[in-house]
């Protein structure tokens, strides 16, 4: 089975060996086994988690775990090989913890995580990378090695960043963009477009640093030139 999510993709998937079908509404004539939903990628998601479910971690404490007594885990939590948990950290529902995880102490996981996995491939981390607190990562996204993605950021569906990146606190990456090696985004920026390598962008949307500057210095100068502004107008309605 495969999908098509327009007319042009339809045609390439009528030149495969896809037995089966999942495309959008549509008159073309399709001459094999299809069905036709309004939304094929969420579709063909449902379907790939029918027909290969991922594996669930059973609930549970491996024995060469730390757990301080005074921490807080769900039931259904999964916790595994040499994890260490803190005084007062708190695990919600459906929390997994892989071998060798760290949760400080008055650490707080949610129900999941928020690193989501892909909708039809990996989301994956490069070596070295940093992760801070409260950030989110969509589906899909790949991160390169070496990068730092500081508080509070997100970077949305199929995103890919670079090696060496920085994304400073609460920036946000557009879904589907590329953000070239050591580029740098400033904090609370706003990426709608892809980024080169080596880069700085800031702003909402954000742009190249220089550019963004010139435009903030010319906008705290703004009040300065329109009391200048009203003031020649006045004396040329004297005159």
């Amino acid at each position: 089975m495969t999908f098509a999510e327009n007319e042009a993709y339809l045609q390439k998937a009528l030149g495969s060996e896809a037995s089966a079908l999942l495309i959008p509404r549509t008159e073309v004539e399709v001459d094999r086994p299809h069905v036709q939903v309004d939304h094929v990628r969420v579709a063909f998601a449902k379907i790939l988690a029918l027909l290969h479910p991922e594996p669930k971690p059973i609930a549970g404490i491996h024995p060469s775990a730390v757990v301080d007594p005074t921490a807080q885990l769900d039931e259904t939590v999964h916790v595994g090989p040499n994890c260490v948990i803190e005084k007062h950290a708190i695990l919600g529902p459906g929390v997994v913890l892989t071998s060798q995880v760290y949760v400080g102490p008055r650490c707080s996981l949610g129900a999941d995580l928020t690193i989501d996995c892909g909708a039809l491939g990996a989301t994956r981390i490069g070596k070295g990378s940093k992760i801070d607190n409260l950030v989110q990562i969509g589906h899909n996204v790949v991160i390169g090695e070496h990068s730092i993605v500081i508080a509070q950021s997100g970077i949305a569906g199929s995103s890919r960043i670079g090696r060496y990146v920085i994304l400073a606190g609460q920036s946000g990456i557009a879904g589907h963009l590329s953000i070239g090696d050591k580029a740098v985004v400033a904090a609370q920026s706003g990426v709608m477009h892809s980024i080169p390598a080596g880069e700085k962008w800031m702003g909402s949307p954000a742009q190249p640093d220089r550019k963004a500057k010139r435009q903030l210095i010319a906008i705290t100068q703004l009040p300065e030139w329109m009391k200048k502004l009203k003031a020649q107008f006045l004396k040329d309605k004297e005159l």
